[in-house]
């Protein structure tokens, strides 16, 4: 799925079983829309990422706060039955 409207954008592949037996949904996207109050406990809102090593580092973290509420909503707003682990 690929959404995009005037403050919003993201994708949500279809769930993908793994070797150890879990079910997983990968999903991504941003809001135009957040305020830095909305981001207050984040340290960045916006990271830079200068080398391949910062791009498979910032991949392999686990986000930000904010971006794990957005996320959520997103998914939910999809899928409202779904409740991420």
């Amino acid at each position: 799925v690929i959404f995009k409207s005037h403050d919003k954008w993201a994708y949500i592949l279809p769930p993908i079983l793994y070797p150890d037996g879990t079910i997983r949904v990968k999903l991504g996207g941003g809001s135009s829309s957040a305020t830095p109050e909305e981001s207050s406990d984040d340290k960045n809102t916006t990271t830079t990422l200068k080398s391949n090593q910062d791009v498979m580092d910032w991949y392999k973290s686990d986000g930000t706060e904010h971006g794990k509420r957005e996320m959520t909503h997103l998914l939910q707003s999809f899928l409202p039955s779904i409740s991420p682990l």
